[in-house]
């Protein structure tokens, strides 16, 4: 690493962040994000990994502690990127969000990173299209209730 990546790494700045914080349709929120390491320096993903995010989880009973004198070996499965992962599932599991919507808060280039990593966990497009009707058919201000409701109009006009 030379001296100048070392100086951008110790200096980098926080990250500006602006998500609806409190709830997914509340007003969205900037905020500065920086996790510092213990030298003040930007705390880099695998070392929050394995130094806190990995502990926490062997204190939980989800993960089983090194024995000791061993090391901790990286496993992404286990890392904060797994809880991206969990967000992403969330957002699509039901069908209930666009892929462009959740292509946009994961930070992905194009809705097709989202789509092609993803998709395997939507509901099939089948089962999507039953609930859509169903929902059509039971809701009374659906737009197949509109002519009958109109019919009801004209007779009551006669």
């Amino acid at each position: 690493m030379t001296s100048a990546e070392r100086m951008r790494r110790r200096h980098r700045s926080p990250e500006t962040v602006t998500l609806p914080w409190r709830d997914l349709d509340g007003k969205p929120h900037t905020a500065k994000l920086f996790f510092p390491h213990s030298a003040g320096t930007a705390l880099h993903r695998d070392r929050f990994n394995l130094d806190i995010w990995r502990p926490a989880l062997e204190r939980a009973g989800i993960v089983e502690a090194p024995k000791p004198g061993e090391r901790r070996k990286p496993a992404r499965e286990h890392g904060m990127h797994a809880l991206r992962h969990y967000f992403a599932s969330v957002l699509l599991t039901e069908g209930e969000a666009a892929v462009q919507a959740a292509s946009e808060w994961m930070g992905h280039h194009s809705p097709k990173i989202t789509w092609d990593t993803y998709a395997h966990l939507m509901p099939k497009s089948e089962t999507r299209m039953r609930k859509l009707i169903d929902r059509a058919l039971t809701s009374s201000s659906s737009a197949l209730n509109v002519p009958s409701q109109a019919k009801r109009s004209r007779n009551a006009l006669v």
